[in-house]
């Protein structure tokens, strides 16, 4: 099922699937200060950042999203409408079209931010990850769409929800 929504705490939480992250995404992470839970990662970074636990496990949505201050992930259709479900911010870190879509949809609905993961620098994550959990805006919407879109919570095909997402961006599919 969807997760469902509660109060946000002031972490993040980051699933990066197979993606080779770079070290300006965990320099930003780190620079952050913001505890950061990793899950998944198929190459670990060289220097793991203090405020940084990493998870080898998978990331069970409904379970682990509600109650999150900011998701931080590559952009996937599946991610994406969960954490929209769960009313929780999202920083996406794109390196495909289909998840620059779900970037600019987020970022247009500003209930998030998005960058390409290979051009993201430091700094930019950092300020990202500052501005989306300090910014009660980006809580506030997400939390808007994710009562709006509850009536797609159990919504099939992944298509289905891939258009909501467009048309909570003010476009179609």
């Amino acid at each position: 099922g969807a997760p469902s929504p509660k109060a946000h705490a002031m972490n993040a939480k980051a699933y990066f699937s197979s993606y080779t992250v770079r070290d300006e995404i965990w320099k930003g992470i780190a620079a952050s200060g913001v505890r950061t839970e990793v899950y998944q990662l198929t190459d670990l970074p060289s220097i793991i950042p203090s405020n940084v636990e990493l998870r080898n496990q998978q990331f069970r949505l409904a379970e682990e999203l509600p109650g999150t201050g900011l998701v931080i992930h590559v952009g996937g259709l599946g991610f994406t409408a969960a954490s929209l479900h769960a009313g929780v911010p999202q920083i996406l870190l794109y390196d495909h079209d289909e998840h620059w879509v779900h970037a600019n949809a987020i970022v247009k609905a500003q209930i998030g931010l998005g960058f390409s993961v290979r051009q993201a620098t430091a700094q930019q994550i950092t300020k990202a990850i500052q501005e989306v959990l300090q910014e009660s805006r980006f809580r506030q919407f997400a939390l808007a769409l994710s009562e709006h879109y509850k009536p797609f919570a159990k919504a099939r095909p992944s298509l289905r929800v891939a258009n909501e997402i467009a048309l909570m961006a003010g476009s179609t599919l």
